[in-house]
């Protein structure tokens, strides 16, 4: 990736300025859908797709922060990890489904931000009880509940 560890003021290792190389034009490419989109071919397999998943929800967040454009394929990012759910369901590895129930956490659908609110809380209660998974257990927690709260 060209990756510069020399680069801590930037705050990033300079890990970002190589992904924005990279990926924003192929995340543009997807603005009007994946039909003809540079990723199109992703969506053969269910790793493309997961990665589709990511690379369309969780990128875009990390190279363009803070703009209209951070959310430029995000419901795209959802449709294709609502597919991927519904095909693969508890056969995905959790890492998979992890990613794939963070993008319907950023949806602007307060049923789907539970879905993936409750179904990560449901994926990290599975793990060992370790102080890490119990932190991120109850934020997760807290924002099931939030989103149940306003449903």
């Amino acid at each position: 990736l060209g990756v510069d560890p020399d680069a801590p003021e930037r705050g990033d290792g300079g890990l970002v300025e190589p992904l924005r190389t990279m990926y924003l034009p192929l995340i543009e490419s997807c603005r009007r859908g994946l039909s003809g989109s540079r990723l199109e071919e992703w969506t053969g397999t269910i790793q493309g797709r997961v990665a589709l998943v990511v690379v369309l929800d969780q990128f875009p967040r990390l190279v363009v922060p803070g703009t209209p454009d951070m959310l430029m394929c995000a419901g795209l990012a959802q449709e294709v990890a609502k597919e991927v759910l519904s095909d693969q369901g508890e056969e995905l590895p959790w890492a998979h489904r992890l990613f794939c129930y963070l993008a319907l956490m950023h949806a602007e659908d307060l049923e789907l931000v539970s879905e993936g609110a409750l179904n990560i809380l449901r994926l990290t209660e599975s793990f060992d009880s370790r102080e890490s998974y119990r932190g991120l257990s109850a934020h997760l927690r807290d924002t099931w509940l939030v989103a149940q709260e306003h449903l």
